[in-house]
């Protein structure tokens, strides 16, 4: 019975813990995306080939308005 709890515990640690690491990339994630130092583009399609091409269009995209408003405010 005690092995039992013991693996228990161990095993809700485990998981726990998991769970917490996942949050801590979102947050990290979530908030590079708000920062206004960053440029990033994403993109959601059917498949991995077809969102990577869309959001990598979208980031030259907004390079190149970033771009534009530098020459602008130069």
């Amino acid at each position: 019975m005690r092995k039992r709890a013991i693996v228990f515990m161990l095993s809700w640690i485990a998981v726990v813990g998991t769970v917490f690491a996942q949050e801590s990339d979102t947050k990290k994630i979530n908030s590079i995306k708000r920062n206004n130092q960053y440029i990033y583009a994403e993109a959601t399609m059917s498949t991995e080939a077809e969102a990577y091409q869309i959001a990598e269009e979208l980031l030259t995209t907004y390079i190149n308005e970033y771009i534009e408003t530098k020459k602008k405010l130069s």
